[in-house]
């Protein structure tokens, strides 16, 4: 196979749902736990930004592949040739005009749109004044992060969670954010990406350990967490003081209903990705017990060409027995794919 020449855009998901039938129950914590399985695939679009077609990926994993960059960068938005990405991705024109590009997009406690400086009012009325989700979820460990709640199980999946559940719904971006800020007291926000990826070559056995260790958590975590949140009124009212009450307006638990109470728990779900039959880690990620294991990164920076035996998929992330390579940071590259 042979494809066009296409730009590199962050990679696509969709989740097939166990059926019920074929559901289980977290050994340690008895559990019910939803079994999601991951898809990917490299969606192609038009320089009208209109969508063509998806590669499906799955079916690649344990082949050879090979991507071949043209040398030619264009912006995702406007189709623009450039010598550098910004925001994976986008001309720089396009990185301080648009709404999604915003700084408030990655720290969503600090939207403006209150003070009429959004850069565009329409697309935040869409995207930010929707229901969003607070979740806790298991990468490379426990940690808590927001996402728009039609997109939850899309989210879990490209972060490359273990097991995820949800633990509060609230009205729109900047009330999660302010949630998310709390709960940063308690938990760490981020994912520390090779431990993460280290764990998709464990074997089956101890998969099941991990898991079991991370319902557990989750199951534990999740019952803190809402005790926590009972301190969330004084953190509103500490942020009301600070900033326009016309922002908060509502705020508290009539803006921020519990998304679950504590019983019943919600249902945990548990991830699988795509992984080669025996795919082992590559000789030169092997480390030391008890040290953090590192991953070749591979770099259309550093070679036009990027070869080799696929070896799974999780996250953003292509595992290649040569290395990683982060599809999401190359957005926006002009390649062709063989295989």
């Amino acid at each position: 196979m042979e494809t066009e020449i296409f730009r590199l855009r962050k990679l696509q998901t969709s989740m097939d749902i166990q059926p019920a039938s074929e559901q289980g129950q977290d050994a340690s914590s008895h559990l019910s736990v939803t079994k999601v399985r991951v898809n990917y695939s490299l969606p192609i679009f038009d320089d009208q930004q209109k969508h063509k077609q998806s590669i499906p990926l799955n079916p690649l994993v344990g082949k050879e592949l090979k991507f071949v960059w043209n040398g030619d960068i264009r912006c995702l938005h406007c189709n623009r040739l450039i010598k550098k990405t910004y925001n994976n991705g986008y001309c720089y024109p396009c990185f301080i005009k648009l709404a999604q590009n915003d700084l408030c997009q990655l720290r969503p406690e600090l939207c403006h749109f209150h003070k009429k400086t959004c850069r565009d009012q329409a697309w935040a009325e869409k995207n930010c004044f929707i229901s969003h989700t607070v979740y806790l979820s298991f990468t490379s460990g426990l940690k808590v992060g927001i996402t728009r709640s039609h997109t939850l199980l899309s989210r879990w999946a490209d972060q490359g969670a273990e097991m995820a559940l949800p633990l509060l719904q609230v009205r729109q971006r900047f009330h999660s954010g302010l949630v998310e800020v709390f709960l940063k007291k308690f938990f760490y926000d981020k994912t520390y990406y090779p431990a993460m990826l280290a764990n998709s070559f464990l074997s089956p056995q101890q998969r099941q350990q991990l898991r079991s260790e991370a319902g557990s958590t989750l199951q534990s975590q999740f019952h803190e967490s809402l005790k926590n949140l009972k301190q969330l009124d004084a953190h509103i009212e500490e942020t009301r003081a600070k900033i326009s009450s016309c922002q908060l307006q509502d705020q508290g638990h009539q803006a921020s209903k519990l998304f679950y109470s504590a019983e019943p728990m919600p249902k945990l779900h548990s991830y699988s990705y795509p992984m080669a039959p025996g795919a082992r880690l590559p000789a030169e990620t092997t480390h030391a017990k008890h040290a953090k294991p590192k991953f070749t990164q591979l770099s259309f920076t550093k070679t036009n060409s990027i070869a080799g035996r696929l070896l799974g998929i999780r996250a953003q992330y292509l595992l290649f027995e040569t290395g990683i390579l982060n599809a999401r940071k190359f957005s926006g590259y002009c390649i062709k794919l063989l295989s």
